[in-house]
């Protein structure tokens, strides 16, 4: 309250069952508008939990909520955020699921996240990236009609396994991806263009092993002018002809 941690004592009515086949022997009040069930957060403060943990993430909430005077570990930010996911993304209604890897240590752990892309909501995180465990989880879904992931062979074992029923398509980040790199690769040969007298196929190679090519055939024309001795005497004349010598072939 005003940044200062307060701690609420609740005192609830509790009655006792007598019925001998009763498992639950003492039933406690429940004050639904205050608290729900076995958490040590009053609703509000859950709620600034997700709120915080959706916008800025498990760490930089936990960092905020320490300065508001809320003791909440990046741990339970997150654990709220995927009990409310859970919540609200009942398995009936689950129809396309979109399936991409989720890093846990960056470089070194990996999980799975899904994602209801009809809701755009969170609905499960995986331990690990396995086909595996992305086929079991998807059979627990048998309404899904579509499956969106990105091109990585695991998933799309797992989503034939799991969901045959479903069609697999590429999703949009990974495609504009792709088509970022692609791009990248054919200006990023403009600004190295290749010299005169390479072949048209080696020119239009777009591997490293052409451009690999490439180059051999070059050193190639210059040892042979090197050997011929002319490059040493156009060096010692002019070393600009002497480039525009080998250049040209």
């Amino acid at each position: 309250m005003h940044g200062i941690p307060v701690v609420v004592r609740l005192r609830v009515a509790c009655l006792r069952c007598r019925e001998a086949t009763c498992d639950q022997k003492i039933l406690a009040e429940q004050p639904a508008c205050l608290a729900e069930p076995l958490l040590r957060h009053t609703r509000q403060v859950i709620d600034i939990l997700q709120a915080l943990g959706h916008a800025a993430g498990g760490k930089p909430a936990e960092r905020i909520l320490s300065r508001l005077g809320l003791q909440a570990s990046d741990d339970t930010v997150l654990n709220h955020l995927k009990r409310r996911a859970r919540a609200r993304s009942p398995r009936a209604s689950l129809r396309v699921v979109g399936i991409d890897n989720w890093s846990w240590t960056e470089g070194q752990t990996y999980g799975t996240i899904m994602v209801d892309l009809k809701r755009r909501r969170v609905v499960d995180i995986l331990p690990d990236r396995s086909s595996t465990s992305t086929a079991a989880w998807l059979r627990a879904y048998p309404g899904v009609e579509v499956v969106s992931r990105d091109r990585h062979g695991l998933y799309a074992e797992g989503a034939r396994d799991g969901a045959p029923q479903a069609v697999q398509v590429a999703d949009r980040f990974h495609l504009l991806q792709n088509l970022h790199e692609r791009i990248e690769q054919q200006l990023g040969r403009l600004g190295r263009p290749l010299r005169r007298g390479a072949s048209v196929a080696a020119e239009a190679a777009d591997t490293r092993a052409g451009l690999h090519g490439v180059r051999e055939d070059l050193f190639a024309q210059i040892r042979a002018l090197y050997d011929a001795g002319r490059l040493q005497r156009l060096f010692a004349r002019n070393p600009a002809s002497a480039v525009d010598a080998w250049t040209a072939g």
